[in-house]
């Protein structure tokens, strides 16, 4: 206890959480492990994060095994996020309870499988799960007894039709009775004195330190984005506390427009969805982007109201492009919230003019519109004043939509377009006649820079055909030249990432194509 109290009155708190754990295995009361979860937040303070995410386990089982005490409620941490699209993140926890002496915090998180299953299978039926039920049983925390008892109570009735899980139902069960006949435990000591005095010092006002100036530095870079030097400041901080996101965010800014390394893409591929922070769960996958070192490029996705408070984390002040799935007075007020906001798709046409009388327009130099109405097109002019290019992919009759632009095409320096409804011939003349300086056409809406989203750029005689992954299948750019008159085309380019992939067959066909319009182009690689 005493060596509890001092590690707290000098702020070690990773030495006082592991005096503490000490303790509770000893007493098991559950007033201390309340402490001991208000020790273990401050003590993970000074913790690095987790790298790995999703399938990517090597890593995590790596931390997992070296862990000390304050490195327990960071993996747990690492856990339940990933659980949500990674059922099997699980047993990370479950490694936990096996590798470590009995912990409260542990006991926590099983007792949430228990609750709330990470896979749809057990969804209900948790306590059905025997390596979690064993896991959490051997951990004894006096809390969860009652948890066990009362399920194995529930879900005993239903032992006949509950077929598939019967080994985990008849584990469950002995677990219960066990529990039933298990002496309630008395702690030796009353730790009233204790818990005060550490309450006590986790209150006292922390000195300025190297964590502070951190997030000192943190909100004047949500408050100015654009501000680079701020964000090399940042990434100093945060490498001399030895967080791989200093390292991340320093590599991004001095690179400025060059081809990432390969220790940048190994940092983004192991933390992109952590730094995401408060709005990961609701953004997709796909689509993810990070510009000097904090996210650019998202897809929002909210899903349940439960994540509306979402809409309102600081983490949107660095995003500049958004692919927007929400709709009507919140959408409208989360639009106007966020200033970096440069580039914006999937706009409902119907929440145009409340963007309009909002008042102020809008920076936006790129636009993508869905159920668009007729009468729109004008107002995206005082909307939007520095617009360069409008996103027709998502609209059924993009045809009429670029005959009614009218001087905002002619303005503009790109239109993109999907053909899943029009001929292309047929919406290459209309945006000729309209004036528009460049059309992409897409086969169907994909955000911009989807991987799966090949595009071709007209822009007079002259065509870009777009690739973003690595492999590059151009059959749709074959299909497109095919559709266009012959000898309409006279000057070809591709653009594509470094070291591509080309498949035989459709690079043939968009030969073929080109031949039509007396034009080469050079194979990639």
């Amino acid at each position: 206890m005493v060596d509890a109290v001092d590690a707290a009155r000098r702020g070690a708190w990773a030495d006082c959480l592991s005096a503490l754990l000490v303790v509770w295995r000893r007493d098991r009361d559950p007033k201390l492990a309340a402490l001991i979860d208000r020790v273990s937040a401050v003590a993970a303070r000074d913790v690095a994060p987790v790298a790995g995410a999703g399938s990517a386990t090597a890593a995590v089982e790596a931390r997992i095994a070296n862990a000390t005490d304050a490195d327990v409620a960071v993996i747990l941490d690492h856990a339940r996020r990933q659980i949500r699209v990674y059922p099997r993140a699980q047993y990370w926890i479950i490694a936990l309870a096996t590798d470590r002496a009995p912990d409260p915090r542990i006991a926590t998180a099983l007792a949430e499988l228990v609750e709330r299953p990470a896979f749809v299978a057990y969804r209900g039926h948790g306590a059905l799960v025997p390596e979690v039920v064993e896991a959490l049983d051997a951990i004894d925390d006096p809390r969860y007894r009652r948890l066990l008892v009362d399920e194995w109570r529930r879900l005993e009735p239903k032992r006949g039709r509950i077929r598939k899980h019967r080994r985990g139902l008849d584990k469950l069960a002995h677990i219960a009775r066990s529990i039933e006949h298990r002496p309630a435990p008395a702690p030796a000591t009353d730790h009233a004195a204790l818990i005060a005095d550490i309450d006590a010092a986790l209150a006292r006002p922390a000195p300025r330190a190297a964590t502070r100036d951190a997030a000192e530095l943190l909100a004047a870079i949500y408050a100015n984005p654009a501000d680079t030097a701020l964000r090399l400041v940042y990434a100093d901080a945060l490498q001399d506390r030895g967080d791989p996101r200093g390292e991340f965010i320093a590599l991004q800014c001095n690179r400025g427009d060059g081809e990432p390394s390969r220790r940048e893409r190994q940092l983004l591929k192991a933390y992109a969805r952590l730094w995401l922070g408060a709005i990961e769960p609701i953004v997709y996958k796909q689509g993810v982007v990070y510009r000097r070192g904090f996210v650019a490029c998202v897809r929002e996705g909210l899903k349940q109201t439960a994540n509306y408070p979402r809409l309102e984390a600081i983490e949107w002040s660095t995003v500049e492009e958004l692919d927007v799935s929400l709709w009507g007075e919140r959408a409208v007020d989360f639009l106007l919230r966020w200033p970096a906001l440069r580039r914006v798709y999937q706009v409902y046409g119907a929440d145009v003019p409340a963007l309009v009388d909002a008042g102020a327009p809008r920076p936006w130099t790129a636009l993508g519109v869905r159920y668009a109405p007729d009468d729109i097109w004008p107002l995206l002019e005082s909307l939007c004043p520095a617009l360069e290019e409008l996103d027709l992919a998502a609209i059924s009759d993009p045809h009429a939509a670029i005959r009614q632009l009218g001087a905002l095409g002619r303005r503009l320096r790109r239109v993109r377009v999907g053909t899943r409804w029009q001929q292309p011939a047929e919406l290459v003349a209309a945006a000729r006649a309209a004036g528009i300086a460049e059309l992409e056409l897409v086969a169907d809406y994909s955000f911009p820079g989807d991987p799966e989203g090949d595009a071709v750029r007209i822009a007079g005689d002259a065509v870009v055909l777009v690739h973003h992954d690595a492999s590059i299948k151009p059959r749709y750019a074959a299909a497109i030249l095919d559709a266009l008159p012959e000898r309409s085309i006279r000057h070809a380019t591709l653009t594509a990432p470094p070291r591509s992939r080309v498949d035989d067959a459709s690079w043939a066909a968009l030969a073929r194509a080109l031949r039509r319009h007396g034009v080469e182009l050079a194979r990639p690689g």
